[in-house]
């Protein structure tokens, strides 16, 4: 299973500034290597973990601190501004014309292989080239699975990235570098498997866009990932669903 959701997700490597991913002011880690952790960090101020500490800014934050709004920015908000966090809504996997469960996914051995329909949602809006939004993994478990720890449920990350040229693609208009941090609290699966998938990730797709309607591909085979719509602003796309047998 843990193969099948990073296909699309490898290993990032660190580097980034503390409060930079979800979770970073409250983990009890020195995420930096700054000699300062959680809320002792400067990078956590005005982090939601950390509501005693502000920098003192009053625009809007395209990195760390306060801002105008008035709402305590977590994961999703209702003010306009470019923030630390995406103002877009988290997509709900199982709530947004989910797939119905295909009986292909009881697997081949007698229906006693565990596993799950699963499908991706990525929702990102664009600030200039900055990416900001979430991507959702659905999973409709199949009746094996149902059977020990699974159920329907889904696994949420929150992303972030820069715009940048296509990868290997003369045909393509841009890439989607993405780094993806899993939300825990935002994620409804078994806990076993959330703890299993913590961590920084990263991906990259190449993006064609033909009178809004968006098609996203694998940079390494070209093949499809998924389709949607997009505009100068956002981008909004989901793959289609497919069996995986753990």
């Amino acid at each position: 299973m843990r193969a099948y959701i990073f296909l699309l997700m490898a290993t990032a490597c660190g580097g980034e500034p503390e409060g930079f991913f979800a979770g970073d002011c409250s983990d009890s880690i020195d995420n930096d290597g700054n000699g300062l952790q959680d809320c002792a960090d400067p990078g956590c101020a005005g982090d939601f973990d950390c509501p005693g500490i502000v920098d003192g800014d009053t625009d809007s934050d395209t990195e760390f601190g306060t801002d105008s709004d008035t709402d305590p920015d977590t994961t999703v908000d209702v003010d306009t501004d470019p923030d630390t966090q995406a103002d877009n809504p988290i997509p709900q996997a199982l709530a947004e014309n989910p797939p119905v469960y295909d009986s292909a996914c009881d697997g081949e051995n007698g229906g006693q292989d565990p596993g799950a329909l699963v499908w991706h949602l990525h929702r990102l809006t664009f600030t200039g080239n900055t990416i900001r939004g979430y991507a959702v993994l659905g999973m409709r478990a199949n009746p094996a699975w149902q059977a020990g720890p699974g159920y329907d449920c889904q696994l949420t990350w929150s992303v972030f990235g820069t715009k940048g040229t296509p990868v290997n693609c003369t045909d393509c208009d841009y890439s989607l570098p993405l780094d993806l941090t899993l939300l825990t609290n935002e994620s409804t699966c078994d806990p076993a498997l959330i703890q299993s998938l913590a961590g920084p990730r990263d991906v990259t797709y190449n993006v064609t866009v033909t009178n809004g309607q968006a098609e996203v591909f694998y940079t390494a085979s070209g093949n499809r990932f998924a389709t949607g719509t997009a505009s100068d602003t956002a981008i909004d796309y989901r793959s289609l669903p497919t069996c995986a047998i753990f």
